[in-house]
């Protein structure tokens, strides 16, 4: 039996963009926005003013030592965003390791999925959490959709718990972790008809 668990506790900004997400806003804005949506009716859209604009998952995921961990996001910029003018990111909170990765011109007007791995090769445990941030700083909006946070070396098919047979939230819907579970197989025999000859 497979499991996808997602930390990320508010993954598609279905009812709001702050719970499980703590803003860097450096002058910029967040909002939910229901005209751009990957998954759902809702997406988070970043607009910097003069600055970076990012938010950050609250919660995380404890990492073991030795582990990896994957984030996932599916983008849409309003502007060709090479060469790094978005960033996913993934970090221990104390920012003593970190990885990232940019999405390419193909998100220029267009939903582009993005994923960044890491290993947490520090010698202790640590929380990881997610970072989008928008570095357009010219007013150029970035939405983020579908965000996932697995323990994991590559990342799995998008789940929340809003996503019908097999999903499910661990508390609140959109603002928990959720979890898809593979269901289980169903047995069955094969009646094979005698013929007489």
């Amino acid at each position: 039996m497979t499991n996808i668990v997602d930390y990320c506790k508010n993954p598609s900004f279905e009812v709001n963009v702050t719970d499980d997400w703590t803003p860097d806003l450096g002058g910029g804005a967040r909002a939910i926005d229901a005209t751009q949506y990957k998954v759902g009716a809702n997406s988070c859209k970043l607009t910097p003013v003069a600055a970076l604009c990012s938010i950050y998952s609250t919660a995380g995921v404890a990492v073991p030592n030795g582990s990896p961990a994957t984030a996932s996001v599916w983008v849409r910029c309003a502007a060709d965003p090479t060469p790094d003018k978005f960033v996913l990111m993934l970090a221990a909170t104390d920012w003593s390791t970190t990885a990232h990765v940019h999405p390419t011109s193909a998100s220029n007007g267009a939903w582009e999925y993005i994923t960044v791995s890491l290993t947490n090769n520090t010698g202790v445990a640590k929380t990881f959490m997610v970072g989008l941030q928008n570095n357009f700083g010219a007013a150029t909006a970035v939405w983020v959709d579908a965000c996932q946070l697995e323990l994991a070396s590559a990342a799995s098919a998008y789940t929340d718990g809003a996503q019908g047979e097999g999903h499910s939230w661990a508390g609140a819907a959109h603002n928990s972790v959720s979890t898809w579970t593979e269901p289980a197989s169903v047995g069955f025999v094969t009646v094979i008809p005698y013929m007489m000859v």
